[in-house]
């Protein structure tokens, strides 16, 4: 596993994002309703476009790669 980096993604809730998840890290999003922990798991699936905002996966950019890459 890599490190993930998040870097101003936009969320449902209206702000941008900043979160980096370290390598075997294990790393829990919480917060209440509507405050952008699913729009951020999707981003980093790759199952959500946003409208702004960067996802890093080790040092590869991987914000306009389908799901599936």
């Amino acid at each position: 596993m890599a490190k993930i980096t998040l870097l101003n993604v936009l969320s449902d809730a209206g702000g941008a994002q900043c979160l980096e998840i370290a390598d075997r890290k294990l790393t829990v999003l919480a917060g209440p309703a509507k405050s952008g922990k699913t729009v951020i798991l999707r981003a980093i699936a790759g199952l959500d476009q946003r409208a702004r905002g960067e996802i890093l996966i080790g040092e590869k950019k991987v914000d306009d790669l389908a799901p599936s890459e």
